[in-house]
């Protein structure tokens, strides 16, 4: 069973929990760079939380869209590892409604599972780009964001 993982690094008070952008060297990923996201929770979590990755690249990106692969370890839980596609732009090269910004566009991307009662411990969040270039040009960084799950 798949499930989103996070941490609690403030309060349940606050809906953003746990928020890191990572710039890249020269506007480029390279395939077999990492980036990796550690984080310790020794708080109580809140009931549930939900996880999204935050996108920033310049408008010459090459594509409407980006493959990520992503590792995340939780405590006492399987590894979850799993292939995204976030998408940036419609069929006709129009961007969508999530991406915002002028020359650098910014878009958020919530993974598809929320974690209940997540528990104390160390977690460990591993992104690669799933592209099929050796190095992905004109990405300025790439971020991850744990927010409190809110029902309406």
């Amino acid at each position: 069973m798949l499930l989103m993982i996070a941490i609690v690094i403030s309060s349940c008070d606050s809906s953003v929990i746990f928020d890191e952008q990572k710039d890249l060297q020269a506007q480029q990923w390279h395939q077999d760079s990492v980036l990796s996201y550690s984080f310790e929770a020794d708080t109580l979590f809140c009931k549930a939380v939900k996880f999204s990755f935050n996108i920033r690249h310049n408008i010459d990106y090459a594509y409407k869209n980006m493959w990520l692969f992503v590792n995340i370890d939780a405590p006492n839980r399987e590894p979850i590892i799993d292939t995204i596609n976030l998408e940036f732009m419609d069929n006709h090269g129009n961007w969508l409604n999530h991406v915002k910004g002028g020359t650098i566009k910014e878009s958020k991307h919530y993974y598809r599972y929320a974690l209940p009662n997540p528990p104390k411990g160390l977690y460990k969040i591993e992104v690669k780009q799933g592209m099929r270039e050796k190095v992905l040009k004109n990405v300025v960084s790439v971020g991850a964001r744990i927010e409190k799950l809110t029902y309406e």
